[in-house]
């Protein structure tokens, strides 16, 4: 991969006066197409099966899993010791060139069990991701790296067609009530601590769909 389009941090040597006070320097974010070469390698394995030898009713059961390993190199931007004078204390200095791309996760695995036998179709499902980078710089103050935890998800699905044409589904998301944690980093070692906690609770959704 060459001249990726990454969020570039930058100063700009500017004194602005606001309210009286006065900022010896700009912190300015935006993108850019990085003028160097890098890679993104990996490995996939999937596996997928119906076990349709088995007697019976059971031959409707099966079964798909998937497992992804990526890893990137030199794809990372910035300096080893970014820390923007007025914004931030020595103390929170972050060595940019350690970040991973935005939003790639090292290890990421799926699972799901399905049945289908006549009018009858279930799922359920497991999908897994390791940590990624959301941002290199946030929004708000001390403007530092923001990651994703790892995080899994089980959801579920039932279909049963009532005629040719009509079909009723039950469907639910997040049965575990699983929780998508952030952590910032916050130093130039790579120490992450906590930053937020979202829960999207299980939901369940009802319908009847028909076509003609």
């Amino acid at each position: 991969m060459n001249n990726t389009i990454q969020t570039i941090t930058s100063v700009v040597n500017t004194t602005v006066t606001n309210n009286g006070v006065s900022y010896p320097e700009q912190y300015t974010i935006g993108l850019a197409n990085l003028n160097k070469k890098g890679s993104v390698r990996g490995a996939e394995l999937a596996y997928q099966q119906k076990f349709d030898f088995l007697p019976g009713w059971l031959s409707g059961f099966g079964t798909q899993m998937n497992y992804t390993y990526i890893k990137p190199r030199d794809l990372s931007y910035g300096s080893t010791n970014f820390c923007p004078s007025g914004y931030a204390p020595p103390t929170q200095c972050i060595n940019q060139l350690k970040l991973p791309p935005n939003e790639l996760s090292r290890n990421t695995y799926n699972f799901t069990v399905y049945y289908e036998n006549g009018p009858l179709s279930t799922r359920l499902a497991y999908n897994w991701r390791s940590k990624y980078l959301i941002t290199g710089v946030e929004a708000d103050y001390p403007f530092l790296p923001v990651m994703a935890d790892s995080q899994g998800q089980l959801d579920a699905s039932i279909i049963y067609a009532l005629t040719d044409h009509v079909k009723v589904s039950l469907q639910a998301a997040n049965i575990l009530n699983s929780t998508f944690k952030t952590k910032e980093i916050v130093n130039t070692s790579g120490l992450e601590v906590p930053k937020g906690f979202f829960r999207d609770d299980t939901r369940y959704n009802l319908s009847l769909r028909a076509d003609f």
